[in-house]
């Protein structure tokens, strides 16, 4: 029996999006927020009724190797005809607990990296399973079945 090491590159994590204006609580406008931070996949059931507006929670997919921001900045068109800039914080629910976290104090983000965790495996003549943290993440529900891209009855108001 050999085991091996599982090597991740991307992990799912949910994500809160903070001071998000109302403008983009649109399918088009989560996703320019969340693909800010890593790649979108869905929000959760009440982000995507809109019941809840003090914060987004959107499940984005991260690389591992990628800097994690506090913040997210939109150019919004104003009412001058300009733009002005719209600061909107991420706070992350949960990061593996494998990952080295390193914030530098200039520019507010935090280096994600795989550490190492060494373990040895003794063959006892038993069959040894190799358990993945992360397919749990997998069979977690939010109580909503339809899990689609992220969409909100807000995006066709004008």
């Amino acid at each position: 029996m050999v085991l091996r090491k599982l090597k991740h590159t991307e992990v799912p994590v949910w994500i809160k999006l903070r001071h998000l204006p109302v403008e983009l609580w649109t399918t088009e406008g989560l996703s320019t927020v969340a693909s800010g931070i890593g790649r979108p996949l869905y929000p959760d059931a009440i982000t995507r009724a809109c019941t809840r507006l003090d914060f987004a929670r959107v499940c984005v997919m991260l690389n591992v190797s990628s800097k994690l921001p506090k913040h997210v900045v939109i150019m919004m068109p104003n009412e001058l005809g300009g733009e002005s800039a719209c600061k909107v914080d991420v706070e992350y629910e949960w990061l593996p607990p494998k990952f080295q976290h390193t914030v530098p104090e200039e520019d507010g983000t935090v280096d994600m990296e795989i550490g190492t965790d060494e373990r040895s495996y003794i063959d006892k003549g038993k069959a040894v399973v190799v358990y993945n943290p992360f397919d749990a993440l997998l069979l977690t529900d939010d109580g909503d079945s339809d899990r689609g891209p992220i969409s909100s009855p807000l995006q066709n108001v004008t």
